[in-house]
């Protein structure tokens, strides 16, 4: 695949990611080999497999919020089968409180599909919030 078509999929996963659809957002990985690492120290920074990345999402969008978390695309860089992108979200808890992070994340993508990500954001923002709270709740 060309860096442009790998680079679209980069976008398409922030897109997927925005309409807080685990299902929708999993397609773009890879069924014969996936991994996904969010790195951190936080409750949540591990090695994922394609399920576990599912049950993870599907708790994260389950935790009821006034404003869901939406990602904005700041930038993006591809090379080989790599892709950069860096994004800044935010979101707002039923309770009011608000969550902004700064996220990089680091895909690799083959025969159209994502089959290595890693995530990298401030840990100790997100193991801190109510999206924390949310997910321990659901446990």
């Amino acid at each position: 695949m060309s860096l442009e078509e790998n680079k679209a999929i980069a976008r398409e996963w922030v897109r997927r990611f925005n309409l807080a659809d685990a299902k929708l957002l999993t397609e773009l990985y890879s069924d014969e080999e996936f991994n996904w690492r969010i790195s951190g120290l936080s409750p949540v920074s591990a090695a994922y497999d394609k399920k576990g990345a599912i049950e993870l999402l599907t708790k994260s969008f389950a935790v009821k919020m006034k404003r869901p978390m939406h990602l904005v695309l700041k930038s993006i860089t591809a090379e080989e089968d790599r892709v950069s992108f860096e994004m800044a979200g935010e979101a707002q808890f039923e309770n009011g409180a608000t969550i902004k992070n700064y996220y990089h994340m680091l895909i690799t993508v083959r025969n159209g599909k994502i089959v290595r990500g890693r995530a990298y954001f401030d840990t100790y923002t997100a193991a801190n919030s109510p999206l924390q709270r949310g997910l321990e709740a659901q446990s």
